[in-house]
Order: C-alpha cells, then sequence, then structure tokens
C-alpha cells in the first residue's frame, strides 16, 4: 500500500503514448543521467515517507522539508532548477521515465527487505 501512489504514476505514464522512438540510454549533457536521477528520486520517495510519519504522529512535518530536500539536492551537487529541467526532461521521454521509476521501485523494494530483515 505504501507504494500505491508510484505504482499509480508508473502505469498512467505508461499509458501515455509518445510517438518517438528513443534510445533509452541517451541523455542531453544538461540533464542529470539516469543512474543519477535513479538515485535522487529514491531518496525523495524515502523523505515523502519519512514526513509522511512525522506527520501522522503528529509532529510539525513542515519544518523539516525544506531540510531534507536541500540536503538531497546539496548530496547529489545539484540545484533545484537543475533537477526541474531534468524531471521535465524525463516526463518528455516516457521510455526512459518508465525505466527510471522501475529501477527507484526496485530500490525501494531493496530497501524494505534490508528493513525487514534488521
Amino acid at each position: 500500500m505504501k507504494y500505491f501512489p508510484l505504482i499509480i504514476l508508473v502505469i498512467f505514464l505508461s499509458s501515455c503514448k509518445n510517438k518517438n522512438t528513443e534510445d533509452l540510454t541517451f541523455v542531453p549533457d544538461n540533464i542529470i543521467p539516469m543512474e543519477q536521477m535513479v538515485d535522487i528520486l529514491t531518496d525523495f520517495q524515502l523523505v515523502e515517507a519519512s514526513l509522511n510519519i512525522k506527520r501522522k504522529s503528529g509532529q510539525n512535518y513542515k519544518d523539516y522539508v525544506n531540510f531534507y530536500y536541500n540536503f538531497i539536492f546539496e548530496k547529489y551537487d545539484i540545484t533545484p532548477d537543475k533537477f526541474k529541467e531534468s524531471l521535465d526532461y524525463y516526463e518528455n521521454h516516457l521510455k526512459q521515465f518508465e525505466k527510471v521509476y522501475e529501477e527507484v521501485l526496485a530500490k525501494l523494494n531493496e530497501k524494505q527487505k534490508e528493513v525487514k530483515n534488521e
């Protein structure tokens, strides 16, 4: 149930039609590479989960939002504008975006298994 919004997003994106046949490995130089985008989006999903837990427990989660997101931007040495530009690129190249989110889901599932085994 935790990943329901992500699954809906992937289904929605896969239902959109993109007439371009595209090389799934090509990404312009000004765009965050796919592997790094997977890592960034995985971290964003983990942040969202953490914020959701704080919200449900009654904590003032809004104090943490900027801190967490700025930490991710610093961790990957990117700006919010660079992230937005890259996200826009992937949203317009659906096959690549699907591949990115498939890998994000795989990483999240792996992290979930690690937590359950602890």
